[in-house]
């Protein structure tokens, strides 16, 4: 029964290990946080991490390099308060799209609680570009949600696209005036 209870408490230790060690990094364009840009944060998290970003205009595209990690603005579902969505923006300035997800990233990859707008897709409108606003593909599984997609442009899938066995769990968000 020892043996039983060791190999228990064991497996339990184990499972919540890595949790104990995941790190909750502030993302704030006033330089009072760990960093200025959601870029800067995703080059040091690691799994499990949570990127907490603040109000404000994020002019910048995101790329979740393979990282489980969650990126949330200050937006939480039980108070309900739709402003920390509306003001907590990844604009993709026209230069590609907005966030990237295209390295195996799992369900505990998380985008939470944004504005996506004015992503334009790599290849500007060729038959191969695809995901104005947020680009699923190589087997990426993410959890989006509580976003506002919109005003993203890509010939296909100007708001959202999924390919190459990629896959997404979609929740609670708005997706609109996206061109494709």
């Amino acid at each position: 029964m020892k043996k039983i209870m060791m190999i228990l408490m064991t497996i339990y230790i184990l499972t919540l290990l890595p949790n104990l060690f995941s790190v909750t990094w502030e993302i704030r364009q006033d330089g009072t946080g760990d960093f200025t840009t959601i870029s800067a944060g995703i080059t040091v998290a690691q799994d499990g991490d949570t990127l907490l970003v603040y109000p404000g205009i994020y002019y910048e595209n995101i790329n979740y390099q393979g990282k489980n990690i969650t990126i949330t603005s200050l937006y939480d579902g039980d108070q309900y308060d739709d402003s920390y969505i509306a003001n907590t923006i990844i604009d993709g300035n026209q230069e590609d799209s907005v966030v990237i997800f295209n390295s195996n990233e799992t369900g505990s990859a998380v985008l939470h609680g944004f504005t996506i707008r004015n992503g334009l897709a790599t290849g500007h409108l060729t038959p191969s570009s695809a995901g104005g606003g947020i680009f699923i593909t190589n087997n990426a599984s993410p959890t989006i949600s509580h976003c506002c997609i919109k005003d993203n442009t890509a010939f296909y899938g100007g708001g959202v696209v999924v390919l190459n066995n990629g896959s997404a769990f979609l929740t609670g968000n708005r997706i609109f005036n996206n061109h494709s």
